[in-house]
C-alpha cells in the first residue's frame, strides 16, 4: 500500500580537533646565476586526534631547486593519517548464497554452496602512509612551445581500507585468502549471519536455503589491509605552436606506468595487483592532437589502457590492451548577423567501435570482460547545437 520500510539506518557523531604549521624557506634566489639559479625548502606538519581512534602528527618536506634557466627539480616526503569513515563502520552488510560450482577450484562437493558476507566493518582502524615523490620539468629555449614533465611516486600503506577479493569467484583459488575461508560453518552460525542481514539473504543458488549444504562462509568485508605499496611514473609532453590569424596547433602527450602489491593480513606473503585482471593495468595513455581556429576546433584523441592477466584459473591468461579513438568537431561560422553566437559541436566517441576483450567467467550472469578497467560502449555520435545570447 505504498509504506517503506527502510533496511539500513544509522547515525553516528566524531569529533576531530587538528592543528597545522607551515615554513617557507628562500635558499637561493632568482637572480643567482650559475647551475642553481633558485632553491627553496618547504616543511609543514600537521597534528590530528579523533578522541577514541588515534592522535597522530604528519610531516611533509618539500625541496624546489631550478637547474639553470630550463629545468625545475622538485623532491617532495611526507606521511599521512587518515580516520576511518563513518561510512565504512556502517555501511549495509548484505548476504549472498551462491552454488559452490561457482567459485574457481574450490573442491567442494556438487550440490554444495557458499554463504559470502560484503560491507562495512566495526573493527576498522585508520589508515597511515608514508610517501615521497620526484619531479622534473623541462621548458627548454632551444625548442619553443615544448614542456615536458615526469614525476616519479611511491607510496606505502599500512592498513590501508580495502575489500579484500577483487573477484569473488577467485576465493579459494588462491591461498592468500584462506583465512577469509570459514570450512564447514555451524547451522547456529549461518542462521546468525542470516538474521543479521538488513535485507534479507540473496540466494542465487537455485535451492532454498539449508544450513546442511552450506560448505563455506566468506568474510568478504572492508577490513584494514597489513600493508599496500603502490609506485609509478607519470611522464607528459606538451607543444603550442601559434600561426598567423589567431590559428593554434597543439600536441598532448601523457602516460604513466603503475605497480602495486598488497600483503592482505600479516605474515602472508605479497599479492601483486596492477597488471592483473580486475585491478588497474601497468600501463595507460592518451594523445591529443587540436587544431583551432577562430572560427573551428577540431581535436582528436587517442586512448591506450594496457592489457592484464587473468590468474584466476590455472591456466594464466592475458587480456588484450584497449585503444580507442575520440574525434570533436566545434564549428561557429559566425561572428555577426543571425548566426552570431550559434555553435555546432559533432562527437565521435570510440571511433573505431572498438570492444573489451572477451574474458571467461565461472558465473554465467557476471559480464564477459573485465568491467572495472574497459568499457563496453561502443561508437557513439553526438550533435549539440549552442546558441549565445
Amino acid at each position: 500500500g505504498g509504506v517503506a520500510t527502510p533496511t539500513s539506518d544509522f547515525s553516528g557523531d566524531r569529533g576531530s580537533y587538528y592543528g597545522y604549521a607551515e615554513i617557507y624557506v628562500p635558499l637561493v634566489g632568482s637572480d643567482v646565476a650559475g647551475i642553481v639559479r633558485n632553491a627553496a625548502f618547504n616543511a609543514a606538519v600537521r597534528y590530528e586526534n579523533d578522541p577514541g581512534i588515534a592522535d597522530r602528527a604528519t610531516p611533509r618536506l618539500n625541496l624546489t631547486v631550478g637547474l639553470g634557466p630550463d629545468i625545475t627539480v622538485t623532491g617532495s616526503w611526507g606521511k599521512s593519517f587518515k580516520a576511518q569513515t563513518l561510512f565504512q563502520e556502517n555501511q549495509l552488510r548484505q548476504g549472498y548464497l551462491f552454488p559452490a560450482s561457482l567459485f574457481i577450484g574450490s573442491g567442494l562437493p556438487a550440490g554444495s554452496t557458499v554463504l559470502l558476507v560484503t560491507g562495512g566493518n566495526k573493527d576498522l582502524k585508520p589508515e597511515r602512509a608514508e610517501t615521497w615523490t620526484v619531479t622534473v620539468k623541462a621548458k627548454p629555449r632551444v625548442l619553443p612551445g615544448i614542456e615536458l614533465e615526469a614525476t616519479y611516486f611511491n607510496v606505502d600503506y599500512s592498513d590501508r581500507v580495502v575489500t579484500p577479493l577483487s573477484s569473488i569467484l577467485s576465493a579459494f583459488s588462491n591461498p592468500i585468502y584462506r583465512q577469509l575461508i570459514t570450512a564447514d560453518p555451524s547451522a547456529d552460525f549461518v542462521n546468525s549471519i542470516v538474521s543479521s542481514l538488513p535485507q534479507g539473504l540473496s540466494n542465487q543458488s537455485g535451492a532454498p536455503l539449508n544450513p546442511a549444504t552450506i560448505r563455506a562462509f566468506v568474510d568478504d568485508s572492508l577490513r584494514n589491509s597489513a600493508h599496500q605499496s603502490i609506485e609509478g611514473l607519470d611522464a607528459s609532453a606538451r607543444y603550442q605552436h601559434a600561426f598567423s590569424g589567431d590559428n593554434r596547433l597543439s600536441l598532448a602527450l601523457s602516460t604513466s606506468y603503475l605497480r602495486s602489491k598488497q600483503q592482505l593480513l600479516p605474515g602472508q606473503g605479497t599479492l601483486t595487483q596492477a597488471g592483473i585482471i580486475f585491478n588497474p593495468p601497468h600501463w595507460r595513455g592518451r594523445l591529443i592532437a587540436s587544431w583551432e581556429s577562430p572560427c573551428v576546433l577540431l581535436t582528436s584523441a587517442v586512448n591506450f589502457i594496457g592489457g592484464t592477466t587473468d590468474n584466476r584459473y590455472p591456466v594464466q591468461t592475458n587480456v588484450s590492451p584497449f585503444t580507442s579513438v575520440d574525434l570533436v568537431a566545434r564549428v561557429a561560422p559566425a561572428t555577426s548577423g543571425l548566426f552570431k553566437g550559434v555553435e555546432v559541436t559533432i562527437s565521435l566517441q570510440n571511433v573505431l567501435n572498438e570492444k573489451p576483450a572477451i574474458i571467461h567467467n565461472s558465473n554465467p550472469a557476471d559480464p564477459p570482460y573485465d568491467s572495472t578497467n574497459y568499457s563496453a560502449i561502443g561508437r557513439v555520435v553526438g550533435l549539440t547545437l549552442r546558441r549565445k545570447w
